[in-house]
């Protein structure tokens, strides 16, 4: 008896502490990633501890980022919106190979994409209010821009 009152006692403090400390808390205990949202190509450069993420356009904005929170692990994606191409000097275009580990539920789904844009280390494909970026991509996928 006394051991089901302690076990109902833990339960309910796990509950408690999990809602005070809010949904990013649990989102990176479950699944292992951390969301960021970003006002700014400017916020991202200096914020962000990830893969750069030297294609985002300058004038970017609503910028939206998931990343792993595992030890070594580099998988992330970015979303961001802008009207503005991207940098031929920076990205070009290839066979899409890979897909994201995180994507976001109102954009398009990546496997529908043939063809992407290979900006370094990040695949890059077009949305219908800017751009969606992940890595790692393929080795296949990470040609030299130009």
């Amino acid at each position: 008896m006394k051991t089901s009152r302690i076990l109902a006692l833990s339960a309910i403090a796990l509950v408690g502490a999990t809602a005070l400390t809010g949904c990013g808390t649990v989102e990176a205990m479950l699944y292992k990633r951390t969301t960021m949202d970003f006002d700014d190509a400017t916020a991202l450069a200096t914020q962000w501890t990830g893969t750069p993420a030297t294609w985002v356009p300058a004038d970017s904005g609503g910028i939206r980022a998931m990343q792993s929170n595992m030890s070594g692990a580099e998988d992330a994606s970015i979303a961001v919106l802008t009207k503005t191409a991207l940098d031929p000097a920076l990205c070009t275009e290839v066979d899409r190979v890979s897909a994201p580990s995180y994507t976001f539920d109102d954009l398009p789904d990546p496997y529908r994409a043939d063809r992407v844009l290979s900006c370094g280390e990040w695949t890059v494909m077009k949305t219908p209010d800017g751009w969606f970026g992940w890595t790692p991509g393929k080795e296949k996928e990470q040609v030299k821009a130009g």
